[in-house]
């Protein structure tokens, strides 16, 4: 009996040591291929349950389903961690929106008239990295030169080959990056000759902002253009009492700035659906606007968000005839980057869609790798699209 309750004791004393000894979740996406970071995370939900890491594994899972294209997922995972940490709206409302209609016309005029704009995005909302690859066209015309991206890894991680590389790596350039998504716009910002800033802290709270603050200000030169910072959630927020980064590069800049959020509360949008954007005046304190993009319809496996970035698509079955196991990751590479981000890729984990779409950015040379649900290469292909037509 003695020895039984000992090993009982035991027992539940290595379950608890277990439990305190999980791994933090993103290490699963800093550390591993895409395949091996979901089935580790997809199996590990019972095991972060009542964990001190619940509400960062919602968070890990949602970001990763978003890097593999499955959007629906993202938002399920980011409502049970915003259920966990008690953040739901009470009540859902209707905005009527449609006054607040705004022509990319009327979008760049606002450009011109400031010297920094402040974008932020919710980090498992790549529609919100597909408007800034949309934007940034417009925005070296109005004169703006530096981007200031905190997603980029910085310090001793810093990705010092980025702009010479010309693409971000996996696992090196920023978690973040790791999206397909935001993967392009960093591309598309170093082709178009924007100067990036990194400007990420390893520090918290006020003393991460201030930091993040001055090394914007230190990588950036106002005589040489103006300045686009692309921040996480409300740390671009402009209002003193917060002391985000917004407010202390506010002071060291003293420049004329706007900040445009694209986080909009869970809310019903009513608006004119012939329109692309809606500009509306913030009554957050933090905010100057919300921008609002209109809901386009999705194409199968593509959400309507990617017509930001005029890809064109074509069939997986127009490249390979054999059926997939479930579940398959399928993945497209330029054929000339080494260890890049995909271009695209979707994990396919059931048999409901009856095909599976391609996004293809520009004419070139491609790789299409399919990984089998053991995590194995079991297709290459490689695709010269030079034919294709892009709208």
């Amino acid at each position: 009996m003695i020895r039984f309750k000992l090993l009982t004791v035991l027992y539940i004393f290595s379950i608890g040591f277990c439990q305190s000894q999980e791994t933090f979740p993103f290490v699963h996406i800093q550390k591993e291929n895409y395949f091996d970071a979901y089935k580790n995370l997809s199996s590990s939900v019972d095991i972060y349950k009542g964990h001190e890491y619940e509400n960062s594994f919602w968070q890990a899972y949602g970001s990763l389903s978003a890097f593999l294209g499955q959007y629906n997922k993202v938002e399920r995972c980011y409502y049970i961690r915003d259920s966990i940490a008690n953040q739901l709206p009470k009540t859902q409302r209707s905005i009527d929106v449609t006054e607040s209609a705004i022509s990319q016309l009327g979008l760049n005029e606002v450009y011109q008239e400031y010297d920094v704009v402040f974008f932020n995005e919710s980090h498992h909302k790549s529609e919100h990295r597909a408007f800034l690859y949309n934007q940034l066209p417009h925005l070296l015309e109005a004169g703006y030169r530096f981007l200031a991206v905190e997603a980029l890894n910085n310090h001793e991680w810093l990705d010092s080959n980025l702009v010479e590389r010309g693409y971000p790596l996996y696992k090196k350039t920023g978690i973040y990056i790791n999206d397909p998504v935001f993967a392009h716009a960093i591309r598309r910002a170093i082709k178009m000759g924007f100067t990036l800033i990194p400007y990420e802290s390893d520090t918290f709270g006020a003393e991460r902002a201030s930091n993040q603050a001055q090394n914007i200000a230190n990588g950036y030169s106002p005589e040489h253009g103006k300045l686009v910072v692309f921040s996480g959630i409300e740390n671009n927020c402009k209002n003193s009492k917060y002391r985000k980064m917004g407010y202390f590069l506010r002071e060291k800049l003293n420049l004329s700035s706007v900040n445009i959020s694209q986080i909009v509360p869970r809310v019903q949008i009513v608006a004119n659906q012939c329109k692309d954007f809606y500009l509306v005046e913030s009554k957050n304190e933090c905010q100057d606007y919300i921008i609002i993009q209109n809901q386009l319809k999705d194409t199968l496996n593509i959400p309507g968000w990617y017509r930001l970035m005029n890809f064109s698509y074509k069939s997986v079955s127009d490249f390979l005839s054999d059926p997939f196991d479930i579940p398959t990751l399928i993945q497209l590479f330029y054929l000339n980057e080494e260890d890049g981000v995909p271009v695209y890729q979707y994990l396919l984990e059931d048999n409901s869609l009856d095909n599976v779409l391609l996004a293809f950015p520009e004419r070139g040379e491609y790789r299409l790798v399919i990984i089998n649900d053991f995590g194995e290469e079991v297709s290459i292909v490689n695709i010269d699209n030079h034919n294709f037509i892009f709208s």
